[in-house]
């Protein structure tokens, strides 16, 4: 079983569990998210898989598939907001696919009960649906749009593109903090915590410099390869400090 969540191995494996056995099946697509993504995948070509999966894979960097799938049921995740978010704000309906059909090839996996890859699926699908429809009440309000929808329209496309830029590295730097608080059982500084980040961080570069696909993959951010525009200790303390704050915050069980 692959390492990795989306790959052409998933989706190949979707494909068999879930594709129509009968032209009659066809028919009850509508009634499964899981059977209604394969079938559309199937008007995808194989060169618009492969796109959406290399953008999708920047996700198999940060963290394990169990995870990836979990994160991916809650719609305020790093991971819902990269895989499924930005592409819909840009109008792509085909990478949050293609990321369904690659989570429904992870149902056998059997080190995550199947109802959370199913649910994470599910999502994915009704995210594209509710972007369609979005898409029509767009077309036939578009007139009477007032100035302060399109403001907000476009302030919502900025925060899309920030997390499209730095989501990707921040969703690796959290999961980095998330391990050394629970390593230290939550009794850690923020300055401690923010010098082991920044320490794991330096050590994720040396192994994947500037100019590797790793390295571009989280730093799309840093399109001329600049080896002195990574993320620096100070905006790394500002993204894991809350995560500490909440930790210590949340009431005693």
């Amino acid at each position: 079983m692959s390492k990795d969540l989306f790959t052409l191995e998933n989706i190949n494996k979707a494909k068999v569990l879930f594709s129509p056995h009968s032209e009659d099946d066809i028919y009850l697509t509508h009634l499964s998210s899981a059977h209604w993504c394969i079938h559309q995948l199937s008007t995808l070509s194989e060169y618009d898989i492969e796109q959406a999966l290399d953008y999708l894979n920047v996700w198999d960097l940060i963290d394990v598939p169990q995870e990836t799938a979990r994160e991916l049921t809650k719609i305020d995740s790093y991971a819902w907001r990269y895989c499924v978010a930005e592409p819909l704000s840009d109008g792509n309906k085909t990478i949050p696919l293609v990321g369904a059909c690659a989570v429904l090839g992870m149902t056998e996996n059997e080190d995550i009960p199947n109802d959370k890859y199913l649910l994470a699926a599910s999502n994915f699908a009704f995210a594209i649906l509710a972007k369609q429809t979005d898409d029509a009440e767009v077309v036939n309000s578009f007139d009477n749009l007032s100035s302060l929808d399109l403001i907000e329209k476009r302030q919502k496309a900025a925060y899309a593109k920030h997390d499209k830029y730095y989501g990707p590295i921040k969703a690796k730097i959290n999961v980095w903090a998330e391990q050394v608080i629970s390593e230290d059982k939550g009794k850690i500084t923020m300055t401690a915590l923010t010098n082991q980040v920044d320490a794991r961080y330096h050590d994720w570069v040396t192994e994947h410099p500037v100019g590797s696909i790793e390295y571009m993959k989280l730093h799309p951010f840093n399109k001329n390869q600049d080896a002195d525009k990574g993320i620096s200790w100070e905006t790394i303390y500002d993204w894991v400090t809350p995560l500490l704050r909440d930790k210590k915050n949340k009431p005693a069980k």
